[in-house]
């Protein structure tokens, strides 16, 4: 008979015999392993004769442990009063057996006292897709949202641990954003009296050209629309340069 030494749930082989072999023959036969665990198992075929036991060969099989990614989202700066920017955040399973989550540490993304608002990509509560497993090498996405809340003077930052199967290697989330206030500034060079008659019409004179800079003393990129003129006299003017922003 043919038999493993100890870890009779681990390995297996087979044919278990009886087998008879004669002078110069050979027969073959197969070891499984099925894994459970990680750690390392260690197991010997032992070979069961007629008169006593025969260890023959070492049998060695380790499993594979899942591996955690989250990934990490720095939202640079945000305009303070902002109602929130939304970034995807991304969990990868590093490994090619399931990596099963059990949740992440929910008061630091509760969007409510904090800067930090997680959902699913469906737009449920976040908390609510837990748990979940993700097969191997798979990903689940979900979004965050992320508003200074009127905050111009801090930093804004999480690190959100997320609990799984996985010991190894990274399965904190650091969410980053700073909040900054807009200090746009408006100067239009001082207008003189004018006045278009004939005098003017005869010298080719029909219009008066006047310039508007726009300046940004703030921290925040300003991004704005082709300027427009309003009010009651605003049929007396015209745009003729939008200028190079």
């Amino acid at each position: 008979k043919i038999r493993v030494q100890a870890n009779n749930t681990v390995f297996a082989v087979s044919p278990e015999g009886p087998v008879t072999l004669g002078p110069g023959e050979s027969r073959d036969f197969t070891a499984t392993a099925i894994i459970q665990t990680a750690p390392l198992v260690v197991d010997t075929v032992i070979c069961e004769l007629a008169c006593y036991n025969q260890k023959t060969v070492e049998l060695r099989v380790r499993g594979e442990e899942p591996t955690i990614y989250v990934s990490d989202v720095d939202w640079g700066t945000v305009p303070a009063s902002s109602p929130g920017v939304e970034r995807r955040v991304k969990i990868m399973n590093g490994s090619n057996v399931q990596l099963v989550l059990t949740g992440y540490q929910q008061n630091l993304l509760d969007g409510t006292g904090n800067f930090f608002n997680p959902k699913s990509t469906d737009g449920k509560p976040l908390a609510a897709a837990f748990p979940l497993t993700i097969p191997g090498n798979g990903t689940y996405e979900f979004m965050v949202t992320y508003s200074p809340k009127g905050d111009a003077t801090n930093q804004h930052r999480v690190d959100v641990p997320f609990y799984s199967n996985a010991k190894e290697v990274d399965s904190i989330a650091i969410l980053t954003g700073q909040g900054v206030t807009i200090d746009l500034d408006v100067v239009a060079s001082p207008w003189v009296e004018r006045v278009i008659d004939n005098i003017q019409t005869a010298q080719g004179i029909n219009e008066y050209k006047q310039s508007v800079e726009f300046f940004n003393y703030g921290k925040q990129t300003i991004t704005f629309d082709a300027p427009s003129i309003r009010g009651k006299d605003a049929a007396n003017f015209r745009i003729v340069d939008n200028g190079t922003v």
